[in-house]
């Protein structure tokens, strides 16, 4: 909780697992890293 040094999961949908935003932010900037590295274009 807030003051207990832990993180709290609070987006609870019925069909899908427990997380948060942050859980998410993390997801969505690994994929843009990976998205990115494989369509780098070299410059000539």
């Amino acid at each position: 909780g807030w003051m207990r040094g832990a993180v709290v999961d609070f987006i609870d949908l019925q069909w899908f697992p427990v997380f948060n935003i942050a859980d998410s932010a993390v997801t969505i900037g690994a994929a843009c890293l990976i998205f990115g590295a494989f369509n780098a274009r070299v410059r000539p």
